[in-house]
């Protein structure tokens, strides 16, 4: 009974704390899809209470580290978390604190640059042959399209800028930022019926992935920086002109 209630009284902090910083570690080691193991098991094995593993194993499922699953052959099995808890609780604190649209593109400037730096100095074949073929295929679509033909580019060379600057942190930084500034309805307002708008940003990603392929970080970053700051540019020109608040640029996405 005393051992019981020490665990108890301590239950809510020190010993539930250990215990997920323990299975965590071991969730952490293991592939995703693996059985970790049932809530029984679980607690035998770090020789805590049930009540205690519950607890770490709740916690762990929230982290998005576990799924729960009933039924025979169920348990705990590992998996990995994706940016979409990340991305909500930075929305919601970056909104809490009268963030601006504003102030998210100019964090995705520096942000995009150095990924552009990145893939600029990563000489691997295979990412190049990448980027090769997407520049081809873009000149076909950029001498016969407009705003959405860009967007659907925009989104694959996002991708491939993710892939070849080889840096999880920073690709998890864009992943967060483009739905905290609600980036597919902000691009839609600053750039559909802007044909001149999209080419001039279009054109300064073009010059930014030759930068890549050429393996020229320093102009990889520039030209990718520069067409980042137009967008800046051309939301203060429509803040003037229109006299909205910014607000009408940043709506929060749907379930923030």
């Amino acid at each position: 009974m005393i051992a019981r209630r020490s665990e108890t009284a301590s239950g809510d902090g020190v010993t539930v704390a250990k215990t997920l910083r323990d299975v965590r570690h071991a969730v952490l080691r293991t592939l995703p899809g693996d059985f970790v193991g049932a809530e029984e098991q679980l607690a035998k094995s770090y020789r805590v209470s049930r009540p205690t593993m519950r607890q770490a194993l709740v916690l762990l499922c929230q982290e998005g580290l576990l799924e729960a699953r009933r039924g025979p052959g169920g348990g705990y099995f590992a998996k990995r978390p994706d940016a979409t808890a990340i991305t909500h609780n930075a929305t919601i604190y970056l909104r809490s604190q009268g963030t601006s649209v504003v102030e998210v593109i100019r964090a995705i400037e520096p942000i995009r640059s150095d990924m552009a730096v990145l893939a600029a100095e990563n000489r691997d074949e295979a990412q190049l042959e990448a980027w090769k073929e997407f520049l081809e295929a873009d000149a076909a679509v950029k001498r016969v399209g407009a705003y959405r033909e860009f967007m659907t580019s925009e989104t694959r060379f996002e991708k491939l800028l993710s892939a070849s600057c080889h840096n999880r942190v920073l690709a998890l930084f864009m992943e967060t930022l483009h739905p905290l500034g609600n980036w597919e309805n902000l691009t839609e307002r600053l750039l559909q019926d802007k044909p001149d708008r999209v080419h001039a940003y279009w054109d300064h990603r073009t010059r930014a992935i030759q930068s890549i392929i050429d393996g020229d970080p320093f102009l990889a970053g520039v030209h990718l920086r520069r067409g980042l700051r137009l967008l800046t540019e051309w939301i203060v020109a429509d803040v003037a002109s229109r006299r909205p608040g910014l607000d009408e640029f940043y709506a929060p996405p749907a379930g923030i």
